[in-house]
């Protein structure tokens, strides 16, 4: 997740779950933006910016760079997450790396052995090889105390809380609960993502099932069946099984007007979303003020 030290509702409307909508909420024409150049296997967006991993684990960031968030290190890596204004990566030898924004201590990471990382507001949290998750930075809503014993196969971290799969696939979120995206459905899920005050998760089946804050439309989940699943600020974005985007949620900049597919992975930022097609080319949609929506 993908986000921003303090809450702004910039022109944020409800919006329905949209495929390929010609205008935002504002009645603005929304256009595509380019195809990027450069080719990647893993895209993750923050707030205003968005962070790319190549075939080769190089990085490469871009958008907004008031914190150093998109100023990404050099080396070779296996993971990415990008948070309100910091980014972090997990390095080939289990190390993880964080750059930008780190007034609590969300940019400092410790330890090693980690497979997996995921960065919120003003926290980060990683995943070790054993399953067990460390976070660091702002502990504020106790988003930064695991609980004791638990052990994740997957991770995901929204504004001020976390939720990640247990070994038997079901849910386990803490931290901030003040609109409910701390307590999960029951079930066995396959994919988890997290948003400022909501989660969303993908059940075995294919469907899609959200909790927590829905007054921006954001728990209005369309029906049918999906294969990947990605959340932003306030709204979220699923792929159907022919790889075409369905977002729902806040549409303030046209963040649910998600161009024609096929995409294999989606993620969503505070204002924007973005897809990655099959070649590895990237293509955004929504806010770009901050160039977030233009990949390199």
């Amino acid at each position: 997740m993908r986000f921003v030290p303090t809450v702004f509702f910039l022109g944020l409307g409800l919006g329905p779950a949209c495929k390929g909508s010609p205008t935002s909420d504002t009645g603005q024409e929304n256009v595509p933006f380019p195809l990027s150049t450069g080719l990647f296997q893993d895209i993750q967006a923050g707030d205003f910016h968005v962070c790319g991993r190549a075939s080769t684990g190089s990085l490469q960031c871009w958008g907004v760079n008031d914190d150093g968030q998109s100023v990404a290190p050099e080396g070779e890596f296996i993971a990415l997450t990008a948070g309100a204004d910091h980014s972090c990566a997990v390095d080939v030898d289990g190390f993880a790396h964080c750059w930008g924004g780190d007034w609590n201590g969300q940019a400092s990471p410790f330890g090693s052995n980690y497979m997996e990382i995921a960065a919120g507001n003003w926290h980060s949290c990683a995943l070790r090889s054993s399953g067990e998750v460390r976070c660091w930075g702002d502990n504020s809503r106790e988003q930064v105390d695991a609980p004791s014993g638990l052990v994740l196969g997957q991770l995901s971290a929204g504004y001020w809380h976390n939720c990640g799969l247990d070994l038997q696939g079901e849910i386990q979120c803490w931290g901030d609960n003040g609109a409910g995206q701390s307590d999960p459905p029951a079930g066995v899920f396959t994919a988890v993502c997290s948003g400022l005050s909501h989660s969303c998760a993908l059940s075995e089946a294919g469907k899609v099932q959200c909790w927590g804050d829905g007054g921006a439309g954001q728990l209005l989940a369309p029906t049918g069946l999906f294969s990947a699943l990605g959340c932003g600020q306030e709204h979220a974005c699923a792929l159907d099984g022919g790889g075409e985007a369905e977002c729902w949620g806040s549409n303030g900049a046209g963040q649910l007007e998600a161009p024609p597919g096929p995409f294999t992975q989606v993620t969503g930022g505070q204002f924007h979303s973005c897809g990655l097609r099959s070649d590895g080319r990237v293509q955004c949609w929504g806010s770009n003020e901050d160039a977030q929506s233009t990949p390199p």
